[in-house]
């Protein structure tokens, strides 16, 4: 079962659908009550940041696809890191 969760949000990136893969990150974290709750919520912040930034056309295209992969990173790795979380695992895991 977690593997499969694991599965969707990479999915989620993979196809660039960032914003869903924040939400299933923040809901499996946020039930888990984990420390990588700060991650993700500062992850999430940059995001809505980097999209109000772009509805402004204040950035260059190099420097929001700079900011989108650092996120997406940020998320991949919040992955990787939820994966070796117990708490996390065992939740999904019921």
């Amino acid at each position: 079962m977690f593997d499969k969760f694991i599965q969707q949000v990479s999915e989620a990136l993979g196809n660039n659908e960032i914003e869903a893969a924040i939400a299933q990150l923040q809901n499996l974290i946020m039930m888990a009550d984990t420390e990588l709750l700060s991650d993700i919520v500062l992850l999430s912040a940059r995001y809505k940041k980097l999209q109000s930034d772009i509805r402004k056309d204040v950035l260059s295209y190099d420097e929001e696809t700079k900011a989108n992969n650092k996120i997406v990173d940020g998320l991949f790795s919040l992955v990787k890191k939820s994966n070796r979380s117990p708490t996390a695992t065992a939740l999904i895991s019921k």
